[in-house]
């Protein structure tokens, strides 16, 4: 039964992601290839179930035997017994009939092998993800007024197994309503300082805080109802457009329509017959790149938290919708803390501190007059 399992759950995951790379297999002509290898894992699948079909029907044929070879023997013996009439033949039919009682039970028993055989896999993962480690959610109560706090890192560390060290001791401070950037090469740690921060991963040494407490003291949903994101790639449910950028379902119209405006997607959604009320699709499937990240956008700002962290926000903006929202970052977020990673160096200009990180170290570089 492990191997069933194991043996589906490689096909499910092969089938999944080619479905969703089809694309890429028609760009790249992978279609014979992937063909090959669904006969493969299909006929790995099939070879699998058939040994575990051809166990279940030698498990019913062996209970079949011996519950006829029982049979068989009962009325063997009883035969010779009335012969000798040392019983009657109701005696022997009454007590064949009664045997059935104790041959039942003994051949579940012998069954129970093969019936913990199909459970115990699906336990062991059943278990296995309830031994799962649970996120820490502190009680202490946030600042309240819905400010930023203060948010520094203090000498953190993180690393991706116990090869790669990603972050190597950064600090840094961050005050209520700074406007700050960071930037370096691309796999330099930058998201996961902002996944660090929202609480995704837990560092490996040094301490993060908010006002001077660790976050991890905090509550973890009111902790992160502290922060709007916007991602590389942002997910989209399968729901209308309106319904994606007011996820909480509780934004008036009149707020929702404003986000809309300001991140630039009011400008392509008239063009739908249905208006907002469009079907995103799978994933987003329904919209191009840069029409989901507008979305993203358009859901950050209608969450109005505290905390703006963009992780590359503009990345499927053309050129006049990128100035737009550069704008709208650095001169109508007034109040908000803003963190932004971006490899446009040109969107700097208007923010308060520039981190530059490298070989896992932070430093703050100096700005252009």
């Amino acid at each position: 039964m492990r191997k069933d399992i194991e043996a589906n759950r490689r096909f499910s995951r092969w089938f999944d992601d080619t479905l969703d790379g089809i694309g890429e297999v028609h760009l790249w002509n992978l279609g014979r290839q992937r063909k090959e290898a669904f006969g493969r894992l299909l006929r790995e699948l099939l070879s699998v179930r058939e040994k575990g079909s051809m166990t279940d029907a030698w498990n019913l044929f062996t209970e079949m035997v011996l519950s006829w070879g029982v049979d068989v023997a009962l009325y063997i013996l009883g035969g010779a017994l009335v012969c000798r009439g040392d019983l009657t033949v109701g005696a022997v039919v009454a007590f064949i009939s009664y045997s059935g009682y104790v041959t039942g039970p003994v051949a579940s028993l012998i069954n129970l092998k093969m019936h913990f055989a199909r459970i115990l896999p699906s336990a062991e993962r059943l278990f296995s993800f309830l031994d799962r480690e649970e996120e820490e959610s502190g009680a202490r109560e946030l600042r309240k007024g819905g400010c930023a706090p203060v948010l520094s890192f203090d000498g953190v560390r993180f690393s991706y197994g116990e090869s790669r060290e990603v972050l190597k001791g950064v600090s840094f401070q961050i005050m209520p309503g700074e406007k700050v950037a960071f930037i370096g090469k691309n796999g330099s740690g930058k998201s996961t300082i902002f996944n660090l921060l929202l609480r995704f991963y837990e560092p490996c040494g040094g301490e993060i805080m908010a006002d001077g407490i660790p976050v991890r003291e905090f509550p973890v949903d009111e902790y992160r109802g502290l922060f709007s994101v916007v991602s590389q790639e942002p997910y989209l449910f399968m729901d209308s457009i309106i319904g994606n950028v007011d996820l909480s379902g509780k934004r008036s119209r009149e707020e929702i329509e404003r986000a809309l405006v300001q991140s630039g997607a009011a400008g392509y959604i008239g063009k739908f017959p249905e208006g907002e009320l469009t079907q995103t699709g799978n994933r987003g499937m329904k919209l191009s790149g840069g029409e989901k990240q507008k979305l993203a956008v358009a859901r950050a700002l209608v969450k109005d938290a505290p905390v703006v962290l963009l992780d590359e926000a503009s990345s499927g903006y053309d050129v006049e919708s990128d100035k737009y929202l550069h704008h709208i970052i650095t001169h109508e977020m007034e109040g908000k803390t803003v963190l932004m990673i971006t490899h446009h160096y040109h969107q700097l200009e208007g923010f308060d501190r520039i981190f530059y990180l490298k070989d896992g170290k932070l430093r703050e570089q100096e700005q252009e007059k």
